[in-house]
């Protein structure tokens, strides 16, 4: 395997890794806010929000073209 396509997939692993341990830390942000209605609301969007991104590049990873790749990580980066 090339130089060049290790780097790719290491790229790749590490942001997966890292959307990974965000999501993880969202969801743990979430859990220590209070059970009140309004926080209920916040949560719900904070999970929702947080865990998008990796779900996002994962749908992005698997793209068939190139545009259709740049339009899904554009919708990643967006997200932050």
């Amino acid at each position: 395997m090339s130089k060049r396509v290790e780097k790719k997939y290491s790229i790749r692993d590490e942001l997966k890794e890292r959307t990974y341990r965000f999501a993880l830390r969202i969801l743990k942000l979430a859990s220590m806010l209070p059970d009140t209605e309004v926080s209920k609301v916040i949560k719900r969007q904070l999970c929702k929000s947080g865990t998008s991104v990796g779900s996002n590049l994962e749908e992005a990873d698997g793209s068939l073209t190139l545009n259709d790749f740049v339009y899904k990580v554009d919708a990643v980066f967006n997200a932050f």
